[in-house]
């Protein structure tokens, strides 16, 4: 009944939160954490999950350094509980990722999410999801922090996987980042027709979101100026949330 109850005040808290009353969630999931602590120690799955559910506060309030902090917490217990090559680790290490991103460490992000996908490709087939999600992201990351050559040959790898995944965005997402990654490359003539199809693509395709094509465009604004090209970045700036 106790376990009960404590659960119950965890998905009151996370309720909160998902309506932005971050005070109220913070002191009821600060009340979670220390009773699951005092009650399980410091090393119980349902301890991490309460660091895990404290940490969307702060980053709501843009404390990415705090969030970080209580990500990492949920990760270590998560390697105590089910093992460092745990499926339930490979989720984590993303989140984790993510807070490197928002504090301006891609770099610091690069080793993550390498972790994760090495614990996501032993699990799982090529043509997961999680396994393509993760390739285009460590991709992105990889390409932008000077390991284009790299990036790039890791999504190509992937965009071929991508072609037998259900997700009908995901090829052209996929075919995005390695436009991007030649941008990276200096490659212009061969970028433009990438990023350019696959902006097409996604702007025909109704599953497709506005933020997916959004980001496309972003790199085609990239393309045009290092390309040296006002013209073409003043009409695809005007065309970014068309």
């Amino acid at each position: 009944i106790v376990d009960e109850a404590i659960n119950a005040q965890a998905e009151i808290g996370w309720a909160l939160l998902k309506q932005d009353r971050l005070d109220e969630a913070e002191t009821l999931l600060n009340d979670v954490l220390a009773q699951r602590r005092a009650r399980y120690g410091d090393a119980h799955y349902a301890v991490g999950d309460a660091y895990e559910k404290l940490a969307p506060i702060y980053t709501a309030r843009r404390d990415f350094a705090k969030a970080e902090s209580l990500s990492v917490a949920g990760l270590n217990i998560r390697r105590t509980v089910f093992g460092p090559r745990a499926i339930q680790v490979a989720g984590q290490l993303q989140n984790v990722a993510f807070m490197r991103e928002a504090q301006n460490d891609t770099t610091g992000a690069v080793p993550l999410l390498r972790e994760s996908l090495s614990v996501y490709a032993a699990l799982r087939p090529a043509t997961d999801n999680n396994v393509l999600l993760v390739q285009r992201w460590l991709a992105v990351d990889l390409c932008t922090t000077g390991a284009a050559a790299e990036g790039d040959s890791l999504v190509r790898v992937a965009l071929e996987n991508a072609a037998d995944n259900p997700s009908a965005s995901l090829p052209f997402r996929m075919q995005g980042v390695h436009g991007y990654c030649l941008v990276q490359q200096k490659r212009y003539a061969e970028a433009e027709p990438v990023l350019l199809a696959a902006e097409l693509g996604l702007r025909e395709l109704s599953s497709a979101t506005a933020s997916q094509r959004d980001e496309v465009v972003r790199w085609l604004v990239r393309l045009y100026e290092r390309w040296g090209k006002p013209e073409d970045v003043t009409r695809w700036r005007l065309r970014a949330g068309g």
